[in-house]
């Protein structure tokens, strides 16, 4: 009897082993698991980090729109070119080869195109909104003198 009972208890003890090699394993697996997370955490917190500040930029990167879209229009001579004519002078004219830059000036909140003969086009930032009505949603009511017609903008309900 005495035989069978140290002969349960050391197989027992080996089971026991055998079982704190898994629960180690499992702990490891567990921890490496846990830790993988916190990577993930910390790479989403670094992204988010990059892109929060995007609302002070909104503004920038609006500005850069206009300017490819002028510059597009320009270039394809699309029918918003004939309405830019009508707030800018001599526009139709150019052509996209002479076009040197176009830059939004901050100070007096218009955009000015500079061709390569050193000829200067402006276009108030005040005037987009006739000229690309699509991207603006409009507050209040606002009329504009084109020099053929009054054009009237209404509150949107």
């Amino acid at each position: 009897m005495k035989d069978v009972i140290v002969g349960d208890i050391v197989e027992i003890l080996q089971k026991l082993q055998e079982r704190k090699k898994e629960i180690i394993k499992e702990v490891k697996e567990t921890s490496d698991f846990y830790q993988e997370q916190e990577k993930q955490k910390t790479l989403v917190r670094q992204h988010y980090e990059k892109f929060s500040h995007l609302e002070e930029l909104q503004g920038y990167y609006t500005q850069i729109m206009f300017c490819r879209l002028i510059f597009l229009d320009i270039r394809n001579r699309t029918i918003y070119l004939k309405r830019m004519e009508k707030y800018c002078e001599g526009i139709q004219d150019l052509k996209p080869k002479e076009i040197k830059n176009i830059r939004y000036n901050d100070e007096f909140q218009e955009y000015v195109i500079r061709s390569k003969k050193g000829k200067r086009y402006e276009i108030y930032e005040d005037n987009l909104k006739f000229i690309y009505p699509m991207f603006f949603k409009v507050q209040e009511t606002d009329v504009a003198f084109d020099g053929e017609k009054f054009i009237v903008y209404k509150i949107d309900e």
